[in-house]
């Protein structure tokens, strides 16, 4: 028996929550236009479709595909699945470096917010786009407007008793703590947020909170304690098979092993050199240089 379009995209969610992305992904590629018959279902379709994009770290493809949706009829769709494209663009934006546009997809999300009310589904929107906003501040450098924003994502989150909110916003708080120098209140926030990521399975966000332990690790001088937390980081992220998120704990744990003299700069090198021509295959990679020399370089790679 055939499964209806309705259950085929519920089970991409599930393998998407499941970090299962290439399944998913290939489920995703397999519908064909003719089960899309309504505006609502191609635009879940699309929607499930540019989540996996930006997993998988096909950036530039995820924009795409919030594009065609953000193109579509309005008049058709549930105004919720618009505002979870205009989120789902400052997610993109920002990755991509594009903080303007990320503002403006947030400014956009806000409207909406305003014309849909205040019901239960609508906060949880809410607490999206707050926390993409927060990033978006953060990266921007207007780290008290991150928190701000972060903390009213948190109290939505513990409202609703959301779990994956309340890590998230524990996560992007340790991140902001980290970036004032606050290194042991970040480790707090971090460690707070790992186990409810191990409850919920979430592979993607456990590896990232090892990542953030390991650079603060780093930069309080615990080297060994930086370079355990890295390994973990790595070895998950290529599971996952994300070129990208691969790449970011590979560069510090090797930055790290250096100020242990573990390596030669000739190894180092060879180590290296492969994975930047694999990165410079993706349209991401000028985020990742981005990243790499106005952040990592002076933050978290000096010794």
């Amino acid at each position: 028996m055939n499964d209806t379009i309705h259950e085929k995209l519920q089970r991409i969610e599930l393998l998407l929550n499941e970090g299962d992305y290439k399944t998913a992904l290939k489920l995703v590629e397999a519908i064909s236009s003719r089960e899309l018959q309504t505006m609502n279902n191609k635009f879940t379709c699309l929607l499930l479709e540019s989540r996996l994009r930006i997993k998988i770290g096909e950036l530039e493809k995820a924009r795409v595909g919030v594009e065609e949706l953000l193109s579509l009829d309005r008049k058709e769709v549930n105004l919720l699945r618009v505002l979870d494209a205009f989120i789902l663009k400052a997610e993109i934006s920002w990755r991509l470096g594009n903080l303007d546009e990320g503002v403006q997809s947030v400014q956009e999300g806000e409207k909406l917010l305003v014309e849909l009310g205040n019901e239960e589904e609508i906060l949880v929107r809410k607490k999206d786009l707050l926390s993409q906003a927060g990033i978006i501040y953060w990266y921007m450098g207007n780290l008290d407007q991150a928190a701000v924003f972060h903390e009213q994502s948190l109290l939505i989150s513990e409202k609703e008793n959301d779990k994956q909110g309340i890590a998230d916003s524990l996560n992007n708080l340790g991140l902001i703590q980290q970036s004032k120098g606050k290194f042991n209140l970040a480790l707090e926030y971090y460690k707070r947020s790992l186990p409810i990521y191990e409850d919920l399975g979430d592979k993607d966000h456990i590896s990232k909170i090892l990542n953030n332990i390991g650079i603060t690790y780093s930069l309080m001088g615990d080297q060994e304690l930086a370079l355990k937390n890295l390994q973990k980081s790595h070895q998950i992220k290529v599971d996952l098979n994300n070129k990208l998120d691969i790449a970011l704990p590979t560069f510090i744990a090797m930055k790290v092993l250096l100020s242990l003299q573990f390596f030669s700069i000739i190894l180092l090198y060879y180590i290296l050199e492969p994975l930047y021509s694999q990165l410079q295959t993706l349209q991401e990679f000028p985020i990742f240089l981005m990243i790499q020399n106005n952040l990592f370089s002076e933050r978290v790679l000096q010794p």
